[in-house]
C-alpha cells in the first residue's frame, strides 16, 4: 500500500513551492496511505466531518488527512467510484462541493473559493473515467 517518499515528493513538486498547503504536517504522511499507480491531482484545504483537513485529490479517490498535536494522525477516504453526483457554489471568499455518494450525501465546506473552480473542473473529468 505505501509508497516511496521519493515518489510522492516529485508528484508533488509539480505545484511549485508556493503552493501554502505543501508546508502542512500532513503531507509528510501521504507516502504512507497512497497506493502504487496513484497520481496527486491537487492539493487543498476544507472543512469535512467537522473538522479542518488537507484534502489530497488523486487519481483514485480523495485523501482526508488531520494532525491533532504531534502525535494523533487521522485520515479518511472517500474513493471516486463511490462518488454518483458533485455539485459546487461559491460564496464571497469561501465555497463548497456537495457529492451524493453509495453510502449517502457528503459535504467539504470552507473551501477557497480559488480552489472551487479548478477542482470542480478536474473532479468532473475525473469522475468521468468512472462512469
Amino acid at each position: 500500500m505505501a509508497i516511496e517518499k521519493n515518489i510522492v515528493d516529485k508528484q508533488i513538486g509539480k505545484f511549485g513551492r508556493f503552493n501554502k498547503w505543501l508546508s502542512r504536517p500532513e503531507c509528510g504522511h501521504l507516502h504512507e496511505i497512497m497506493n502504487h499507480g496513484e497520481e496527486i491531482k491537487a492539493i487543498t484545504a476544507g472543512y469535512y466531518e467537522g473538522h479542518n483537513w488537507l484534502i489530497t485529490i488523486t487519481s483514485q479517490r480523495l485523501i482526508f488527512l488531520r494532525q491533532k498535536n504531534l502525535t494523533e494522525f487521522f485520515q479518511t477516504f472517500l474513493p471516486l467510484a463511490e462518488i454518483k453526483t458533485i455539485s459546487f457554489s461559491s460564496g464571497f471568499k469561501f465555497g463548497q462541493f456537495d457529492f451524493k455518494t453509495i453510502s449517502g450525501d457528503k459535504k467539504i465546506d470552507m473551501l477557497e473559493k480559488k480552489d472551487v473552480m479548478l477542482l470542480s473542473s478536474l473532479l468532473t473529468e475525473l469522475l468521468s473515467t468512472f462512469r
